[in-house]
């Protein structure tokens, strides 16, 4: 099979091309899953990966993210399986939340998962991310997440 032939859609979102910061946070919620699925304690789960980047700390967040997403939202996040390439359209928002909010657009953080989650605790989550920025920023991960738009010709 070609190179080509293993490239994923224009338009579509993979964990392979997150900036480090988005990909640590997408593994998170993914090992958190994994942790519940498995009757696994989160933090065991969790560690050697946050450890590798320095950021131990960004568990007891991304552990409070999930739980608010999980008891507060209106439906059940499609969170992927955790060695899945491609983002669900969850994680995408949940992640583009992340970096517009490391951007200082808390408005359209908030819209990113507004029909998520539901009222005053939209604002928990917001407040969250922001702890996980701030940690994951100390450390030099960034979060800008590349274009998601299909390229059309003219």
């Amino acid at each position: 099979m070609s190179a080509e032939a293993k490239q994923p859609p224009l338009g579509v979102m993979t964990a392979s091309r997150l900036p480090p910061g988005a990909h640590l946070v997408l593994h998170g919620m993914r090992l958190w899953q994994a942790a519940l699925i498995e009757k696994q304690c989160v933090f065991a789960m969790l560690k050697a990966e946050f450890s590798d980047q320095d950021c131990i700390g960004a568990i007891r967040y991304i552990d409070e993210l999930m739980c608010l997403m999980f008891l507060a939202a209106r439906r059940r996040p499609n969170i992927s399986r955790l060695y899945q390439n491609r983002l669900s359209n969850d994680e995408f928002r949940i992640l583009n939340a992340i970096r517009l909010l490391a951007e200082n657009k808390a408005e359209g953080a908030a819209y990113q998962i507004g029909d998520l989650v539901r009222g005053p605790l939209n604002f928990s989550i917001i407040r969250v991310c922001a702890d996980i920025i701030r940690i994951l920023q100390s450390k030099q991960l960034g979060f800008q997440l590349p274009v998601r738009l299909t390229v059309v010709g003219s």
